[in-house]
C-alpha cells in the first residue's frame, strides 16, 4: 500500500465527538475524520494493488486509530459490481445482471434507495471485505454511485457529465434535463482511453461538446496530461469542491481531489 495523500491531526482527536469516513475501491482506500461540525481533522489516501479486504486490514494496521469507537462512521464502496432499476421492479430477479458485474455467490446483496430518481442501486460487498471489518465499525455500508445520483446537479439545458479520476478507473454520471442518462465505470490507462468513453457518450446521447459542463473531481489536476486533452475537447469544465471546513494543518491541499470523501462525510445514514 502506498501512501499517496496524508494530512495529519494538528490536535487529539476525541473519537466520541468525530465521525470516521472510509471510501474504497479497486486500486485505493481513503479516510477522513472530521468533527460533527463538518471541520476536517485528518485524512489519508492510499494506491493499492491489494484486495479491497486486504487493502482495509492493511490501513487499519497502519492507523490503529481508526478501530476506535467514533460518534458515527460512513463506509462508502467504489465498484461496478451493481444494477439500477425502478424502485418497483426490485422484487424481480436481478442476480444475472449482478453476475455479469463480477457479483460473487458468496457476496453481501444490498441496495440503496435514490429516491429523487424513483430508483433503487442493488450493489454487492465482496464477502472477504464484509468479514474484515472491525467489531467495533457499525455502519450501513454506501455505493458511490449512489452517493453520486443523490448529488445531481441541476443543469441548464446542455446536460452534465460528472467525470470522477481514481488510481485506475473513471466514475462516469451523465445527466440531462436532471435525467440520469448513464452511470458507470471504466478502467483506463491513458488519457486517450478516458477522451474516446466522453466523446462516445456524448455522440451516443447528443450532447454538445460545447454546452455539455463537464465536472471533474479526483486524481486530477490542471498540468496533467488528462486535463490538457480535456480541455482540447470541452469548453465548460469546472471542478467540483468540497465544504470541509479547514484549519492552518490542511489548508492548502487543491479540494477536488476529495469530493467524493467530503460527500462520504456528509451522509446522513
Amino acid at each position: 500500500m502506498q501512501k499517496l495523500f496524508y494530512i495529519p491531526s494538528s490536535d487529539i482527536i476525541e473519537t466520541h465527538r468525530s465521525v470516521l469516513s472510509v471510501q474504497i475501491g479497486s486500486g485505493y482506500i481513503g479516510y477522513a475524520i472530521t468533527t460533527d461540525e463538518n471541520h476536517l481533522l485528518e485524512l489519508g489516501w492510499y494506491a493499492s494493488k491489494a484486495t479491497v479486504a486486504t487493502s482495509l486490514q492493511e490501513l487499519l494496521n497502519v492507523q490503529t486509530h481508526l478501530t476506535q469507537n467514533f460518534s458515527k462512521l460512513n463506509f462508502c464502496i467504489d465498484s461496478n459490481s451493481n444494477v439500477l432499476m425502478p424502485t418497483e421492479k426490485v422484487t424481480e430477479d436481478f442476480d444475472a445482471a449482478l453476475y455479469l458485474n463480477n457479483h460473487n455467490v458468496a457476496d453481501i446483496v444490498l441496495q440503496n434507495q435514490i429516491s429523487s430518481l424513483s430508483l433503487s442501486n442493488i450493489y454487492s460487498v465482496p464477502y472477504q471485505l464484509h468479514e474484515a471489518f472491525p467489531e467495533e465499525w457499525i455502519f450501513s455500508p454506501l455505493h458511490l454511485k449512489t452517493l453520486f445520483l443523490n448529488n445531481l446537479a441541476a443543469d441548464k439545458g446542455g446536460g452534465n457529465i460528472a467525470l470522477n479520476i481514481m488510481n485506475n478507473h473513471i466514475n462516469v454520471i451523465v445527466s440531462r434535463d436532471n435525467k440520469l442518462l448513464i452511470a458507470q465505470s471504466y478502467h483506463f490507462s491513458s488519457p486517450d482511453d478516458v477522451l474516446f468513453y466522453l466523446l462516445k457518450i456524448c455522440e451516443i446521447h447528443d450532447l454538445k461538446q460545447r454546452e455539455v459542463v463537464l465536472k471533474i473531481s479526483g486524481l486530477i489536476d490542471r498540468d496533467s496530461s488528462l486535463y490538457k486533452a480535456l480541455y482540447q475537447y470541452f469548453l465548460k469544465i469546472e471542478f467540483e469542491s468540497t465544504s470541509w471546513e479547514k484549519n492552518e494543518n490542511n489548508k492548502d491541499f487543491t479540494t477536488h481531489l476529495f469530493r467524493t470523501l467530503n460527500l462520504v462525510s456528509l451522509c446522513e445514514s
